[in-house]
C-alpha cells in the first residue's frame, strides 16, 4: 500500500512527463486522500524566496495535519534556457543555498533569533503540526 507521494519540481521540454508546479498538484492529491503523506521531492529553492515558501508548506500543513513533506533542492529543474526564464540570478542564489535553507527553517518553526531582523516577521500561517523536512 501506497503511504507516501513525492512530487519533484522539474520543468522539461516534453510535455507530461514532469511536474513544473507540485505545490500546485499537491493540494489535489490530499484532497482525494486521507492516510497518505504527500510532499515535495525538492523544492527548487534557488528559484524561490524561503518566506513564500514556508507559507505555502505551512498552509498545506494546516489543510492535511500531519501529512505534508517538504524536500529542498538546488538543481536548476531543466535546461538552460528554462533556468534563465525561472531565475536571472540561479547561480548566485544556490551559492547563498546553505543562507536560504536556514530562513526557510526558521520561518517554518517559527523561531528566528531573537533581535534578528527577521524575527519581526511570521509566515501567516503556522500550522499545529510543521510540514516534515
Amino acid at each position: 500500500m501506497v503511504d507516501r507521494i513525492v512530487l519533484d519540481g522539474h520543468t522539461i521540454v516534453i510535455p507530461m512527463l514532469a511536474c513544473p508546479a507540485p505545490e500546485v498538484m499537491l493540494p489535489y492529491i490530499g484532497a482525494r486522500t486521507s492516510k497518505i503523506r504527500i510532499g515535495s521531492g525538492a523544492v527548487l529553492l534557488p528559484h524561490y524566496k524561503p518566506f513564500k515558501v514556508a507559507e505555502h508548506y505551512n498552509l498545506l500543513a494546516i489543510l492535511f495535519p500531519d501529512r505534508i513533506d517538504i524536500g529542498i533542492g538546488r538543481a536548476p529543474g531543466g535546461s538552460a534556457e528554462v533556468t534563465h526564464a525561472l531565475s536571472d540570478n540561479f547561480l548566485q542564489n544556490v551559492w547563498k543555498l546553505p543562507e536560504s535553507l536556514k530562513e526557510l527553517l526558521h520561518y517554518v518553526n517559527n523561531d528566528h533569533p531573537e533581535g534578528s531582523e527577521l524575527a519581526k516577521i511570521k509566515a501567516s500561517s503556522l500550522p499545529d503540526v510543521r510540514p516534515e523536512s
